[in-house]
């Protein structure tokens, strides 16, 4: 098997029709959002085809959605030695429709719905977050705030404050609190700890806070790097405490445009409940194509992803020194997992408020034209994070290399 990231040509790339290749003009190389440059898993390919073919394209069975959703805890049990109990999870397009279906699951049991003055329910992030845990999973709550350390692991003091908060304002409003856990972490790449987890685990327990873990990239971890499932953590494997984890193929195998996913609680009744009452409407279930794709990408993938992520910790060397060499003031995370860096450019800010911008983003994209995911998206207010960018590295090492050239060409 040859380099991933180096199947297909610069032109090449251009010919393919997603958003990642069209957003922008056709000078901008785009290194922005959640797409891979590489070709599919030929047990994808074979499979999509085979069922085409057939014309089986019509609704999903439910020995489909089973098969899946074993597969899902087949790979879990060979890559992380915990396979998690499916019996009763449910499915989804995509992790955010299945994680904003089942915080209606939560609150919807909890809250007053028929008091219009009440707070239908409390949500606790950690900044910098993933853009649609605020925007769609939070959307309509009160939304608190847990900021991450300098290091992207949780500040245990700022996240017990906010249980605490969060706790006191949903007891006052007869409603449930809840956290939103990136595991691993979106943009940083950061990897918690069993033990961060554990204690992660404790605080929940102690303020009745049910924890959302948004596993999606969970296959993407680097060599040599341990990834710890939430649901395997002490306490809540057990049921202790209410938590569900979403689970998906479309990261670590580039399907996001054949959408499916998964919710799995943990073995608490309060879990259980939230996802079997999730609204149908907020928890549409996955499509026939898709759910084969990802049931034969969990199953027959474990090669290419090992070569996936070798690639991948590679790419993150070879931006890292070169960041290094050509701005060197650019502070730099890569925690470990994913195929993001996130890279704040504080130094370089100057520069680009000269030129009239206020966003590294958005001066990169005009001047250097290169197009990274801007730091903004990952705030609250949209005032924070303005001199970050988040790098996607599921690149060719030559489109690394041409994007950061042009970027410390204008810095």
């Amino acid at each position: 098997m040859g380099r991933l990231f180096e199947t297909f040509s610069l032109d090449e790339l251009r010919l393919r029709t997603s958003e990642k290749w069209t957003h922008y003009a056709v000078d901008v190389l785009p290194l922005w959002v959640a797409e891979m440059d590489t070709p599919p898993l030929d047990a994808v390919v074979q499979t999509v085809d085979k069922h085409l073919r057939a014309g089986d394209t019509g609704y999903l069975n439910g020995t489909n959605e089973r098969q899946y959703m074993e597969s899902c805890r087949n790979f879990c049990g060979r890559h992380f030695s915990f396979a998690p109990n499916v019996e009763h999870a449910r499915l989804a397009q995509d992790v955010i429709t299945a994680l904003t279906g089942v915080t209606h699951g939560f609150l919807n049991s909890h809250s007053d719905l028929t008091d219009n003055n009440a707070v239908k329910g409390v949500v606790v992030v950690s900044t910098p977050c993933y853009p649609p845990f605020v925007r769609r999973v939070s959307l309509g709550f009160e939304i608190i705030d847990a900021p991450l350390a300098e290091d992207y692991h949780f500040d245990l003091q700022t996240l017990e404050s906010a249980f605490e908060k969060a706790q006191r304002l949903a007891t006052e409003n007869k409603t449930r609190a809840l956290y939103i856990l990136c595991n691993p972490h979106n943009p940083s790449g950061t990897v918690p700890t069993r033990v961060e987890l554990e204690k992660l685990a404790k605080l929940s327990a102690k303020y009745d806070i049910a924890v959302l873990a948004d596993e999606v990239h969970c296959s993407l971890i680097h060599p040599n790097v341990e990834f710890t499932p939430y649901l395997s953590v002490t306490g809540v494997n057990a049921g202790e405490t209410d938590a569900v984890s979403f689970q998906s193929a479309s990261k670590g195998f580039n399907l996001s445009g054949l959408k499916a996913a998964m919710a799995i609680p943990s073995a608490s009744q309060g879990a259980v409940d939230a996802v079997a009452n999730a609204p149908g409407e907020l928890l549409a279930s996955a499509g026939q194509i898709a759910t084969l794709a990802h049931t034969a990408a969990f199953n027959k993938g474990d090669e290419f992803l090992a070569q996936l992520n070798s690639e991948i910790a590679e790419n993150a060397s070879l931006a890292g020194g070169i960041i290094a060499h050509k701005f060197p003031n650019a502070k730099v995370t890569q925690g470990g997992s994913t195929y993001f860096l996130w890279v704040d450019f504080s130094a370089y800010m100057d520069i680009a408020r000269a030129k009239g911008y206020d966003s590294m983003t958005k001066f990169l994209i005009d001047e250097a034209k290169v197009a990274f995911t801007n730091g903004e998206n990952f705030s609250l207010t949209g005032n924070e994070f303005r001199s970050f960018v988040r790098i996607n590295l599921a690149t060719s090492r030559q489109l690394i290399t041409l994007a950061l050239d042009r970027v410390g060409s204008v810095l």
